[in-house]
């Protein structure tokens, strides 16, 4: 089913306006309730460029925001917005959210660019790039400016999670810098085919074992 078009009310610079709409269409259109139904918690929220923000990409993984950019720094101001907005339950169909992880993809999402005025912001100030890191939302010292993991502390195999998809548990292993999340969510449709060929072999007696979704993988 279709998208309805990008409301006129998003802001076509703040992270967080796009995401909401962007969410509140994917809900009406139903996707939210197909992963439900089909018991998968992996899913774009947000496409950049299709949405207003060219560059950025918002996708949930369990209960994970995992936010990633790749041409510009995100706004520490923009990254406290979306923060409130999760913490406020004001994203539509996306379940339960405790973590908002902000992964760059290139040395450009560190840094403004020469010639950007925003360059000479003060550290502290809203327009100046967001820390990278975990932000973890029901920590006693969230602030929505400071993240609760960041630096080497983001490579400890502790801060990974299990999640589903198409009732496959997977467990999210923190990427490396730059690195891409592994389960590449586009490939969807295939890995959905796969699981109802084998569900059909499995139906006519051409296979063994169970493919209910006890296999687990890391990504």
């Amino acid at each position: 089913r279709a998208l309805a078009p990008i409301s006129a009310t998003a802001s076509a610079s703040r992270l967080a306006d796009a995401v909401v709409d962007a969410s509140r269409r994917r809900e009406a259109a139903g996707l939210h309730r197909r992963c439900r139904d089909e018991r998968t918690e992996a899913y774009r929220v947000m496409h950049g460029v299709a949405e207003g923000i060219p560059g950025v990409t918002v996708d949930k993984y369990g209960s994970t925001l995992f936010v990633q950019s790749w041409r510009n720094p995100v706004e520490r101001g923009e990254l406290l917005e979306l923060c409130d907005a999760v913490r406020a339950d004001g994203i539509d169909g996306i379940g339960a959210v405790d973590r908002v992880w902000l992964h760059p993809r290139s040395t450009d999402a560190l840094r403004w660019d020469d010639d950007d005025p925003r360059r000479s912001a003060p550290t502290d100030a809203m327009q100046s790039p967001a820390w990278v890191g975990v932000y973890d939302l029901s920590a006693e010292t969230y602030d929505g400016l400071r993240p609760s993991y960041a630096g080497k502390r983001l490579d400890d195999d502790a801060l990974g999670f299990v999640f589903e998809e198409l009732g496959v548990k997977y467990r999210f292993v923190p990427p490396r810098r730059f690195g891409d999340p592994s389960l590449f969510l586009d490939f969807r449709a295939t890995r959905r085919w796969i699981h109802r060929r084998i569900r059909s072999m499995k139906s006519h007696g051409d296979v063994d074992g169970d493919v209910d979704g006890d296999v687990d993988g890391d990504v």
